[in-house]
């Protein structure tokens, strides 16, 4: 099982990173660390070719890096309901694509897989700048790249992710 994690955005790149899984690549980078096994892609929805190009990134993680799961972060709506109305169509294209490449999807709370990846000490970080920094620093730590903002919190998606399988079978 090989779980993709998305940051939706929609003012800027939505990104996406998952860890290989699959045999032919564990077996070519055995002698190798798992920092080499990341990988990462970004989709603007602000573009036209947006759906093509996420049908694209999605199809190669699940035919050459073994994907077969989507977490997704669920929204926050915050001030302006704008905001949240778009959010909420771009998951859905997102959910829509992963569907029609045959990837199971789920909607994570920003929460939940704070509270599992960023926490310290059982105390998780409140404000957007900890929880940046914290995501920051955890994705650092696990893939040994250092990415922005979005992309650790994609990092931190596919971790939660892979580490909770049991979420997968609540819908069975």
């Amino acid at each position: 099982m090989t779980c993709i994690g998305i940051d939706p955005a929609y003012a800027k790149p939505v990104t996406l990173a998952w860890l290989e899984s699959g045999k032919r690549h564990r077996d070519a980078l055995a002698k190798f660390d798992r920092h080499s096994r990341w990988h990462r892609a970004e989709a603007n929805p602000a573009n036209g070719n947006f759906t093509t190009l996420l049908g694209q990134i999605l199809s190669e993680a699940k035919e050459y890096h073994g994907a077969t799961r989507v977490c997704l972060e669920d929204g926050f709506i915050g001030v302006n309901p704008k905001v949240g109305m778009r959010l909420a169509e771009i998951r859905g294209v997102i959910k829509t694509v992963a569907t029609m490449q045959g990837l199971e999807c789920r909607l994570v709370a920003p929460a939940t897989w704070q509270a599992a990846c960023l926490s310290l000490g059982g105390v998780r970080p409140q404000r957007h700048r900890e929880i940046a920094l914290a995501a920051i620093l955890r994705a650092k730590h696990v893939t040994g790249m250092d990415l922005g903002e979005d992309m650790a919190c994609a990092v931190c998606l596919a971790e939660w992710g892979n580490a909770h399988p049991e979420v997968w079978d609540d819908e069975k």
